[in-house]
């Protein structure tokens, strides 16, 4: 399913937040909003190949966390000025956490060209993947703290179900 599908479930999930226009217009302005903020696109010097293909892959993330961040909002009930403080810190812990996992998915990637894993190969990315989850629960951690700072406690707390939910629309919108 391309990204209208996945729009059009995301519309229909947030429906009982907001009606007909308001919700049209609600997403045109998150929408905008979010553009500008999202649009980095600095691209290592690599051949032209490549750079199409990171700004194919720039340009899928840069897509997949302006629906995100637009679901967070509707889902969070996010205000105008908890959406300014709140937006910047998750994409920036998201992209801590895509950091972390980067190393892991590159071995597991070239390992897995290999016929067939030794224990050695196995071992090292088990251990770096338990490695990695815990790092990553302390930056969950810290950014917890960070959030609190800009979002009431219960919007802190709806954020997991919200995560959770958004992951399996868009997995379901993956697969349709």
């Amino acid at each position: 399913m391309g990204t209208n599908g996945f729009q059009r479930m995301i519309e229909r999930h947030s429906h009982h937040h907001l009606s007909g226009m308001k919700r049209i217009f609600s997403l045109t302005i998150i929408l905008a909003a979010l553009l500008p903020t999202l649009s980095q696109a600095a691209m290592p010097p690599y051949s032209v190949a490549t750079k199409f293909q990171e700004s194919e892959q720039q340009g899928r993330k840069r897509e997949f966390m302006n629906q995100r961040n637009a679901f967070f909002i509707l889902e969070l009930e996010l205000t105008q000025e908890e959406t300014d403080a709140f937006l910047p810190l998750y994409n920036e812990l998201d992209t801590k956490r895509y950091e972390l996992w980067k190393d892991v998915r590159q071995k597991r990637a070239l390992m897995e060209r290999k016929a067939e894993l030794t224990d050695a190969d196995m071992e090292l990315i088990i251990n770096k993947s338990l490695d990695n989850k815990i790092a990553e629960a302390r930056l969950e951690k810290e950014y917890y703290y960070k959030f609190k700072r800009v979002l009431p406690m219960r919007k802190v707390m709806a954020l997991k179900v919200a995560e959770r939910k958004f992951a399996r629309l868009f997995l379901k919108s993956s697969y349709d």
